[in-house]
């Protein structure tokens, strides 16, 4: 592993260096940092993983391809594959063991770190419950370090404990007044303008571009069928980040129909998801993707093959939560309903 302790010598000179790490939410941060840093002129470049893997430049978006599935190697390889006068970097640390955290922190210099939340993922790498997370995560965060976290993740005391440890420099960043956000874009577009504010930057002008910036590809949003709407939650993960999406609907829960979306190498999701798909009060509730060994009582399995069978699906229903994994037919659709959205836009 020696070779992965090399910095990446096209990046010494960059002024703006910032690592997005957490369980969830990365990628949709790291959009809003190049967006803002963006529109003050700033050389800009970004790579996330979210859904699809992608490079955002000032040349545009581009998928990053690959032979076969994610791996750590990726990240170095992006970086330095960056031309010298890049003027600021925004890296998605997607690195999930926790030995392999500290990864970024040996490529780049000093960089700002984001730590988007703390919420149990990846249970078999990082342990059980927000604990497994803290503890693995904050490997990934160097002595002395510059770390910025939302409001609500400030309010786990384990990493408070650990990054004082480390004599972080903690920055908390609490909600706007903005009313025009959806309560997972306000989050995240906190972080970025204490950022911005913390380089020097007039946050204003950051945060009108973040306001224009249209959902990303499964970014949580409505997408209307008609009279019907589906409430976008696939990418959410989390029983606990998909409760807060539905609170922020303000639909009658007796009104509601649930999909969930399952995949045969995430059992585990569904089985945490399972007591809260049986409450009683849904309108109906369905599966679709990999059939379960077992059924469930009160959730009814329904069989989807096309994106057109998921379409007719929903002109069926009024209101539809669509939750559990993007990955399958749901992110089909989703890819299909953007490229026609950016293509009239």
């Amino acid at each position: 592993m020696l070779h992965w302790v090399e910095n990446s010598a096209n990046l010494n000179m960059t002024q703006i260096q910032i690592v997005v790490t957490g369980s969830r939410g990365k990628s949709s941060v790291a959009r809003l940092l190049f967006c803002a840093l963006s529109s003050y002129g700033l050389q800009t470049w970004a790579r996330i993983t979210g859904v699809v893997p992608r490079e955002l430049s000032p040349f545009g978006e581009r998928a990053i391809l690959r032979s076969a599935g994610g791996h750590v190697e990726e990240m170095r390889w992006w970086l330095r594959s960056l031309p010298p006068h890049a003027e600021a970097v925004v890296l998605e640390n997607s690195a999930v063991a926790p030995e392999l955290q500290k990864l970024p922190s040996c490529w780049l210099k000093n960089p700002i770190f984001v730590i988007t939340n703390v919420r149990s993922d990846h249970q078999d790498a990082w342990g059980p419950g927000e604990e497994g997370a803290v503890l693995a995560l904050t490997q990934g965060i160097p002595r002395k370090s510059t770390v910025f976290i939302p409001e609500s993740t400030s309010s786990s005391p384990l990493l408070l404990s650990v990054l004082t440890q480390k004599q972080c420099q903690i920055h908390i960043a609490a909600f706007s007044s903005l009313e025009t956000c959806v309560m997972w874009k306000e989050e995240n577009m906190a972080i970025v303008r204490d950022i911005l504010s913390f380089l020097g930057l007039d946050p204003k002008l950051g945060e009108e571009a973040m306001t224009r910036l249209l959902p990303d590809i499964a970014d949580f949003q409505e997408i209307k069928f008609g009279e019907n709407i589906l409430a976008v939650a696939f990418s959410a993960n989390d029983v606990e980040t998909t409760q807060r999406l539905f609170e922020s609907l303000r639909w009658l829960v007796e009104d509601t129909t649930l999909l969930f979306n399952n995949r045969r190498d995430r059992p585990e999701r569904l089985k945490a998801f399972l007591p809260w798909l049986r409450r009683k009060d849904w309108k109906k509730v369905y599966l679709m993707g990999a059939r379960p060994f077992c059924g469930h009582e009160g959730i009814e399995y329904i069989k989807m093959v096309s994106t057109q069978e998921f379409a007719s699906f929903m002109r069926q229903k009024k209101r539809v939560l669509g939750c559990g994994n993007v990955a399958g037919l749901p992110l089909e659709y989703l890819l299909e309903y953007t490229y026609k959205r950016c293509k009239h836009a």
